[in-house]
């Protein structure tokens, strides 16, 4: 990406510390003027800089980062709640030929329909 007035920029050595380019030096070729320090400096070859990612790309690679978080903590849910449902097929049988029965079986289903909603949900909506 070209640099040009106007254009923010940081270092390339990683720096998080952003200026806005105000002029080109014409005594000093590839010199540039920032509106603030960076490195302690305000005055740069451009070649030591780099054009900084806009808020909207930083704003993208966040909201990718949150999807996938979200990705991964609904496989591991899901993979959970099957972990407990194939507990739960192991002793109720036994449970039931004691007399057992579930009380909460409507509560489990109306749980686990709004789960599937909150995930159908998150799934769909573009971050």
């Amino acid at each position: 990406m070209k640099i040009c007035v106007g254009s923010t920029v940081r270092l390339k050595k990683g720096s998080r510390q952003e200026a806005k380019v105000l002029m080109f030096y014409s005594d000093a070729s590839g010199g540039v003027k920032l509106d603030r320090p960076i490195g302690g400096h305000v005055s740069w070859n451009i070649d030591d800089l780099e054009k900084a990612p806009s808020s909207r790309s930083k704003a993208i690679v966040r909201n990718k980062l949150i999807r996938s978080r979200i990705k991964s903590l609904t496989f591991a849910y899901e993979k959970y709640m099957k972990l407990l449902g194939a507990e739960l097929d192991e002793i109720a049988p036994l449970a039931s030929a004691h007399g057992w029965k579930s009380s909460r079986y409507e509560e489990g289903k109306q749980c686990r329909a709004r789960i599937k909603n909150c995930k159908s949900q998150l799934l769909q909506t573009r971050m």
